[in-house]
């Protein structure tokens, strides 16, 4: 039973390692659009 939990928590903790992975693109692009909209005007 106790390997079941650990698959559940890995695949959780893969979950949301790859959530902060698209969070941190959009924070990325965000900040790049933005240099850019700043340059631009």
């Amino acid at each position: 039973m106790k390997t079941g939990k650990k698959v559940t928590d890995d695949l959780q903790t893969k979950q949301k390692r790859e959530e902060k992975t698209l969070v941190d693109r959009m924070i990325d692009y965000m900040a790049k659009t933005e240099k850019k909209d700043r340059a631009a005007s």
